[in-house]
């Protein structure tokens, strides 16, 4: 990500072009990233959360970006790109809106092994397999 989006809000994302050696921005990003906001899944698609807005997320697809209605602070990807989300409740949610515990999180990271998070409560870091 380079520092700003075309919006004048939040950060941009940005690619390394290996023919001309330059780093090229995604123009078709609809707004600005949050600084914690990034996620990619593995086929190299983003997913971000609005630098100004935690009432969606986007997600961008082969055919282009699509607005996720899910109040997120963070998203992630897991097994066959299962998407997470930490949800504006500080719950995580798979599938976008299946809570997987009562457990409440300040920070979330999602990998194809396991989805982990700091608890708020204790802040300890637990795994969900």
């Amino acid at each position: 990500m380079k520092s700003n989006h075309k919006s004048g809000e939040g950060w941009q994302i940005v690619e390394y072009d290996e023919t001309s050696r330059t780093w090229q921005a995604d123009t078709t990003q609809p707004v600005g990233s949050a600084w914690s906001g990034l996620s990619v899944d593995a086929k190299g698609l983003p997913s971000i959360v609005p630098h100004n807005s935690t009432r969606s997320f986007w997600r961008k697809k082969e055919e282009g970006w699509v607005e996720v209605e899910a109040c997120s602070w963070q998203v992630g990807f897991g097994k066959g790109d299962d998407v997470f989300r930490l949800d504006c409740d500080d719950h995580v949610y798979g599938n976008v809106r299946e809570r997987l515990d009562i457990k409440k999180a300040v920070w979330m990271s999602a990998s194809t092994d396991a989805v982990w998070i700091l608890d708020k409560n204790t802040d300890m870091p637990f795994k969900f397999n």
